[in-house]
């Protein structure tokens, strides 16, 4: 019983925050430096914090989304063949670690950045 009402906050901290995304007119032109900075937490699981929703769970939440979203894009679109054993987590640090790696192209639009980590990582064969 505690695990489900700990899964309803999930969903509704999700469901805010999509909806924040979706509001928000800065969602669209996030730069890879902001991406970066959301997607700096995610080390600790959704789950590590608990009922509480602060500002670390928000960024994570959001780079997960952010990337899932991108990816989901890319996979239909047929530029990224990642296999079915990868998972959101992984796809969100893919493209944080080549964030971290490219310092000088975080001025560069989120999505641009998104697509170019996930080509790098799931090419086409």
């Amino acid at each position: 019983m505690h695990k489900e009402s700990d899964m309803e906050t999930i969903k509704i901290i999700f469901i805010t925050v999509l909806l924040g995304i979706i509001v928000s007119s800065n969602s669209y032109a996030l730069t890879g430096d902001r991406l970066y900075q959301r997607c700096a937490n995610l080390d600790a699981s959704i789950e590590d914090h608990g009922t509480k929703c602060d500002q670390a769970l928000v960024d994570t939440v959001m780079c997960r989304w952010y990337v899932l979203g991108m990816a989901d894009a890319l996979v239909d679109a047929q530029k990224i063949c990642p296999s079915d054993r990868v998972v959101d987590q992984q796809l969100a640090l893919v493209v944080s670690k080549y964030l971290s790696d490219h310092p000088e192209s975080r001025d560069m639009d989120g999505i641009k950045l998104v697509e170019d980590a996930l080509k790098k990582a799931f090419p086409c064969k």
